[in-house]
């Protein structure tokens, strides 16, 4: 039978991977590789409220006597004392309360829960109940509500064991188990899993030789040192908080097309690079717009809540998309920052956490007010608001222009002080206009004419290209448009068009006018042959979005103004402010200059500079650097959505049952009940929700800021939901550790690079991840972290290790977005038939240096995401994510053995043990071994690769062809001089060994 080089080979894979590493890829899991609510260890002692009482009412009772009012049964509430005191709980006396009397009752139709709700108390749960009531009912505030008291570290009697104070509470909760931790692991696993935490990258073998050889004291603490410097690092850390901000290169639902999101993501990464603080991190990313001292990187970062999915079909309401986008906000910021499930309060008070409905939207309004639209009308690219990403070297050069304008402006400033001196000239020139004020005709405007519309391929090709109107071709066609109104929107259609508007406007004296100018989408500006306005944008149009004062020269002034519609409806919008000389300029030229105050020597200063005749080269001068300025920000090399709050902010009401179109009670911007109090002196703005967030009193951010981290290094949080930290979320395993670990967090400067560090350099990371006997009942998910963790590596990571290892890996850092396999026709199976590549519905597979970049630089299409990554859990980012739950699946398998990437890998993989690792099969087996896994390979694992090895060998000397089809595969080179028949037997075995569970696990 012929031998399918993709497929043949590897049904003998997997029993040759379990004699090598004990499992298959099958096995690589987490600890914690589970959906279903976690096991809390009890702690030795009495009956406790949190630990308890609560997780059962809540989980039996709240439904219907709960926070949420209108589901409310009986008037009875039992998720505050008072409620539970009042009809249900008689403190120290279970058989008198009616709680007790219902949970026991023999009759069906008496017995709470209903039978409807599920199976009733068990016995146990029913003694929990009864000895809480016995000891007196004791309560408490959920425990994550409460601000956090720093505890100290406790006394434990294995003090030596402990490197860090952390160790401390992880290590007295071992010795109340009668527990005793692991010991530390070796070195090469230490480098290894230091590695890929802190960067997503295997060590390479220089780096593991060098860590080895280094006996000196420090050596580990210098290797934790070195990757938390790498550049490869904030690619690891955004990897993480790329599944929060629900990141994707395409803008979901039905069309699902594409957008250009990846300066922010880029942005995200150089900020952990960097290690911004994460308070600082935390406001620029919900309100880096509204920052005193906004820049471009800080506008950039406020993208984070305008990566949610957007609609642009036809025919969707537009308003119900928009509330739907702010619904999103909503969920995403609250699970990312306080790990709560505000979503359930959006139709209804929250039926287990004290939000009620009211509250839900009064933080809905933190994100009602931005400009953006519910359907962006514009073919599946970026949704206004959004704005131009500069190229590198442009960001240079307008740094360079800036500091010129400000140059120059300082030698307006300079003049118009010198002038000031001169009081001879500037009395005859006050004096001269003075006189003008009182003859002066306002200037005439001319009517409008209009130019037929150019269609280009796209909206910034239009942008870009200058039709007839901008080269004087006298054969344009310019029609008279009497429905042009100043102040008034005038409708405009076509899609990817420019539009040409002229007009002329007579002045008898030079003096100067203010525009108002509007547009939908982008517009151009000139008055004679000078351009003064360019702005690439998209947007719906309105008053005072441009407004421009220009000096009008005497005599007849030509304005060309140019509109680029990129889809959908587009306008124009004009008006001009004339009313005659400025009266208040009049008023003040009228008093004598010794006598003016400071606003009237104001004024008059700044017409000064406007208008008198001395100045012209200066202000040309001015003119010019701001509309090169404008230039380089139209030659953007990428866009990128942002948050802009709008002029008028719109009004928030209560919306029934959370429908969009059925409004309720207004309300204002406000954060819950339950939380603290916003600090005085904030604004009711996205700002202020945004510090309120880092204020050190606010209970649940730096709880859950820590818990994701331990969860991205430890496999699992110490809050095991690290998505809910409320009634039904998990309780803390570790619950002073997380405290402390949080106040610590607060008081370094909410350094992140610090805690990691802290946390990598513990003796409890340091474990072996050896599972003991007596651990496999007692703690099979290692809750209480009585050995290292070990899980399979997340989706990115498979793939980077696999290229990273072959030596295929690219290691360039940000950029767009790239297209390396994937089946041919399958964007074409799942997308909108018959759009362009523009949009993201054609997959155009890369090539070079694209198909071997890291896994967070793949192209990720919402409706389809990468069949690679998805086989690994990699979520498809149309909603915000804080743990990924890993599966367990063949289609795993069969993706590292079938995958091009991986088969290429595979093969560039053996090519490096035939040319790196020596002469013999046995060196060659062992060099790809340790390539594979960072250890020495046993020597019967080498014996059963290098008899694989063999065999593969013989079987392919007799099918030259099959050998060849194998290699073939990837775009890569082979060095042609290698043997196929013995190349292709050690592609075979190197994709056995990235098909080891101990290759694609983080032990």
């Amino acid at each position: 039978m012929a031998r399918n080089p993709l497929h043949g080979w590897i049904f003998q894979l997997p029993l040759l991977a379990h004699a090598l590493s004990g499992a298959v890829l099958f096995a690589g899991l987490s600890d914690s590789g589970h959906a279903s609510r976690p096991t809390v260890f009890p702690m030795p002692g009495d009956v406790d409220y949190q630990r308890d009482v609560r997780p059962l009412l809540a989980a039996h009772c709240y439904p219907c006597h709960g926070p949420d009012a209108q589901a409310r049964e009986a008037g009875l509430r039992l998720d505050n004392r008072e409620g539970a005191l009042a009809k249900a709980v008689i403190p120290g006396d279970p058989s008198a309360s009616p709680l007790v009397q219902r949970i026991t009752a023999e009759s069906r139709g008496e017995r709470m829960p209903p039978a409807k709700h599920g199976p009733g108390l068990d016995k146990a749960e029913i003694q929990v109940l009864t000895s809480w009531i016995t000891a007196g009912a004791p309560w408490a505030e959920h425990w994550s509500l409460r601000t956090p008291a720093r505890p100290e570290p406790p006394k434990v009697a294995g003090a030596p064991w402990v490197r860090d104070p952390l160790d401390r509470f992880v290590l007295a909760r071992l010795e109340q188990e009668q527990l005793a931790p692991a010991p530390e692991a070796d070195p090469a696993t230490l480098l290894r899993r230091l590695s890929l935490d802190l960067t997503g990258l295997p060590p390479t073998l220089d780096e593991l030789d060098t860590f080895l050889a280094d006996k000196a004291k420090g050596a580990y603490d210098r290797a934790v040192e070195r990757l938390l410097a790498s550049p490869h690092f904030g690619e690891r850390m955004a990897v993480e908080w790329l599944d929060r901000a629900r990141y994707a290169d395409t803008n979901g639902y039905s069309i699902d097309g594409g957008r250009h999101m990846w300066a922010w993501r880029d942005w995200v990464i150089q900020a952990y690079n960097q290690n911004k603080p994460f308070d600082e991190f935390t406001v620029e990313q919900l309100a880096g717009d509204l920052l005193p001292n906004a820049t471009l990187d800080t506008r950039i970062a406020s993208g984070f809540n305008r990566n949610h999915m957007v609609t642009h079909e036809g025919g969707t309401i537009e308003e119900e998309y928009r509330v739907a986008y702010v619904v999103d906000r909503v969920k995403t910021t609250a699970q990312t920052w306080m790990g709560l499930t505000m979503a359930c309060a959006q139709c209804h008070d929250h039926k287990y956490d004290p939000i009620s409905q009211a509250e839900y939207y009064r933080f809905f309004a933190y994100f009602n007010t931005i400009t953006d639209r519910g359907n962006d009308g514009n073919g599946g690219r970026n949704a206004a608001p959004f704005l131009g990403v500069p190229f590198p070297e442009d960001r240079v050069f307008a740094r360079t222009l800036r500091a010129q304008l400000a140059d120059t402006e300082a030698q307006l400033a300079e003049a118009s002080r010198v002038s000031r001196a001169d009081p001879e000239l500037r009395l005859e020139w006050e004096q001269a206009l003075l006189d003008w004020s009182q003859v002066r005709q306002p200037p005439a405007l001319g009517p409008w004419t209009v130019s037929e519309s150019f269609v280009a391929s796209s909206g910034d090709v239009a942008f870009d290209t200058a039709f007839g109107p901008e080269l004087g071709d006298p054969d344009v066609a310019w029609n008279a448009e009497p429905e042009l109104v100043d102040g008034e929107a005038f409708p405009l259609t076509g899609q990817n068009t420019a539009t040409y508007f002229r007009r002329s406007i007579y002045a008898e004296e030079s003096e100067v006018v203010e525009l108002s100018l509007g547009s939908d989408d982008a517009i151009q500006v000139w008055h004679g042959d000078e351009r003064v306005i360019s702005k690439r944008t998209q947007r719906a149009v309105a008053p005072d979005q441009e407004t421009l004062r220009l000096v009008l020269h005497p005599g007849a002034n030509q304005i060309l103004i140019k509109i680029v519609n990129y889809g959908g409806p587009g306008g124009f919008y004009f008006n001009i402010e004339d009313s005659g000389p400025d009266a208040a300029l009049m008023r003040a030229l009228e008093v004598p200059p010794e006598h003016r105050s400071p606003v009237e020597h104001e004024l008059v200063d700044t017409h000064f500079e406007d208008t008198a005749p001395a100045f012209a080269e200066i202000r040309e001068r001015m003119a010019e650097l701001r509309v090169r300025l404008d230039e380089l920000d139209a030659r953007a090399l990428t866009t990128t959505m942002v948050m802009q709050e709008q002029a008028i902010p719109r009004a928030t009401y209560v919306l029934n049952r959370g429908q969009y179109d059925q409004p309720l009670a207004r309300v204002r911007a406000g954060t819950p009940g339950c939380l603290p109090p916003m600090p005085p002196g904030e604004e009711a703005n996205r700002l202020g929700l945004a510090r309120w967030l880092v204020d050190p009193a606010h209970p649940l951010t730096a709880r859950v800021a820590v818990n994701g981290l331990w969860q991205m290094i430890f496999g699992a949080g110490l809050v095991e939901t690290s998505e809910d930290f409320g009634t039904q979320g998990a309780l803390p395993s570790h619950p002073k550790l997380l405290d402390y670990l949080a106040l610590e967090f607060i008081g370094s400067g909410w350094d992140v690079k610090d805690l990691l560090r802290r946390m990598v350099s513990s003796a409890t990371y340091r474990q072996s991840s050896a599972v003991r006997p007596e651990l496999r009942s007692r703690d099979p998910r290692n809750r209480l972290l009585a050995r290292g963790p070990r899980f399979r590596l997340a989706a990115e990571f498979v793939r980077d290790n696999a290229l990273a290892v072959s030596g295929l890996l690219v290691s360039e850092i940000g950029g767009p977005s790239v297209k390396p396999y994937q089946p041919a026709g399958l964007w074409r199976e799942m997308s909108h038939f018959g759009s362009t590549p523009a949009t993201e519905q054609i997959y155009e597979q890369g090539s070079g240096s694209d198909l071997y970049r890291r896994g967070l630089y793949t192209v990720l299409k919402r409706t389809v995401p990468p069949p690679s990554m998805a086989a690994f859990d990699a979520p498809n980012r149309e909603l915000c994510v804080s743990r990924r739950l890993p599966s367990n699946t063949p289609l795993q398998a069969l993706v590292v053995m079938n995958d091009p990437t991986y088969v290429e890998a595979a093969r560039v993989l053996a090519q490096r043990m035939l040319l790196e690792g020596g002469s013999s099969p046995e060196e060659r087996a062992a060099y790809g071994y340790r390539l594979a896994t960072s250890r020495h390979a046993t020597d019967e694992e080498v014996r059963l690769l290098t008899l694989a090895a063999a065999r593969e060998t013989h079987a392919f000397a007799a099918n030259p062809a099959a050998a060849l089809a194998l290699l073939a595969v990837g775009e890569s080179q082979r060095d042609e001089a290698l043997d196929p028949a013995e190349h292709g037997a050690w592609t075979v075995v190197a994709s056995t060994l990235l098909n080891m569970s101990r290759t694609l696990t983080r032990d």
